[in-house]
């Protein structure tokens, strides 16, 4: 069973229990993690490209972190089983 992420702020990046299938969307404040030399996922990580491009990071971001749009976001929605919600 995957899961999707969805993590608002910066606070609950540390304690996300994940498994490899999982991934990861980084929005609100939570896309300035995607900066952060401690971020360590075990699986794919996405920042949402309108909450990076209102903070200015999206040319900053690490290459193997994914910008997407919404509709790429409902997609994540759909592909994985349960969706959990960190604020």
């Amino acid at each position: 069973m995957s899961h999707l992420h969805l993590l608002f702020s910066n606070r609950h990046a540390e304690q996300i229990l994940h498994q490899k299938d999982d991934a990861v969307l980084l929005l609100q404040d939570a896309v300035l993690q995607a900066l952060s030399s401690s971020l360590s996922f075990q699986c794919p990580v996405f920042v949402r490209k309108a909450d990076a491009d209102a903070r200015g990071i999206s040319a900053s971001l690490p290459a193997d972190i994914k910008l997407i749009d919404d509709r790429e976001w409902v997609a994540l929605t759909l592909q994985h089983d349960k969706t959990i919600s960190w604020s």
